[in-house]
């Protein structure tokens, strides 16, 4: 990691891998209603590896394990609240499968956060789930599991972008945030504050 670090601070180009959650349906990976891909670490595990290392061949530097909705928030809807610690140790596990399988070069391997909850939650009912708890339970899995960086992706309110970036670092591993921006009805893009948008 110290070497991709270095190299990012030098203003080299670093090459990631691409979606991960769309790539595993456009291969038949079966979507769950409720949790996303997260079940795929479950009867799907080679899917996943396979997808990894195909990212690896054309050229990924980075790899980012499939726990975008394996935090609690995605799967304690779905009734998999219990496999939380397990279906982020598999997608983890997948990746450095892949990693040792395909990888000529040094790969990082990113560990994903993100305040995805089920689209059949509505907004009020998911500030438990996307709290600060949440966020340090996966941070603390994934960092166990040997990810090399916590990657937190799609964080869509600012609030939970502060929460995610504190349990994140609470790791000691580097940490990658990205936002999604939301146009709001004057047109303008932002995201959502703690109270509202």
């Amino acid at each position: 990691m110290r070497d991709l670090t270095e190299r990012l601070a030098a203003g080299d180009v670093v090459v990631l891998d691409g979606a991960v959650s769309t790539e595993l349906q456009r291969r038949g990976v079966p979507v769950d209603e409720v949790s996303w891909f997260g079940s795929a670490n479950r009867a799907h595990l080679d899917a996943v590896q396979a997808l990894h290392e195909d990212y690896i061949h054309a050229g990924a530097e980075v790899i980012i394990a499939n726990t975008h909705s394996t935090s609690r928030a995605g799967l304690e809807p779905a009734g998999l609240g219990d496999r939380v610690d397990e279906l982020n140790r598999r997608a983890v596990e997948a990746a450095i499968r892949a990693r040792e399988a395909a990888a000529d070069r040094p790969v990082a391997i990113a560990g994903s956060i993100s305040s995805f909850i089920p689209a059949a939650m509505g907004s009020d009912d998911d500030s438990d789930l996307r709290g600060l708890s949440t966020f340090r339970e996966q941070a603390a899995i994934l960092a166990d599991a040997g990810v090399d960086l916590i990657a937190l992706e799609m964080m869509d309110s600012t609030s939970y972008g502060l929460a995610a970036v504190e349990a994140a670092c609470e790791t000691g591993l580097p940490v990658w945030l990205g936002m999604s921006p939301i146009r709001f009805e004057s047109g303008q893009l932002g995201t959502y504050s703690a109270d509202k948008p």
